[in-house]
């Protein structure tokens, strides 16, 4: 298992902060019970795990009581996510600004896909 620097890991962990604000806005606009709410919602239990798992990493604290259904869960909707970030559109590619932000967050996932799968590895 890959083991991160804390600047890697403060990096990641103010980068999922960012996209947990981000979801937290977007939620806000859409209606509760629609598959757009229910995604969105599902996305932002997986990054708070992640970054829950991210925080104790940063601490050398084991204080994550997540389920290992809910680690799982979480685990497939950060790879999805990763994959679609990886794949973007050449477009994002344009400025300097938006390439660093995509690096960010694929580095920010590829963090939290380790320790989900680390963290899942202690369970079985």
């Amino acid at each position: 298992m890959a083991e991160y620097t804390q600047e890697v890991l403060q990096e990641s962990y103010n980068t999922i902060e960012t996209m947990i604000e981000l979801l937290e806005k977007s939620m806000i606009r859409l209606h509760e019970g629609t598959s757009s709410y229910v995604l969105l919602g599902n996305k932002m239990k997986a990054f708070n795990i992640s970054r829950s798992l991210i925080q104790s990493e940063l601490h050398a604290v084991q204080d994550d009581n997540s389920t290992k259904e809910e680690l799982e869960a979480a685990l497939q909707v950060i790879d999805s996510e990763k994959s679609k970030l990886e794949y973007a559109p050449p477009q994002m590619n344009c400025c300097r600004k938006l390439k660093t932000l995509l690096i960010r967050q694929i580095l920010t996932l590829s963090v939290a896909s380790t320790l989900l799968n680390k963290e899942l590895g202690q369970l079985a």
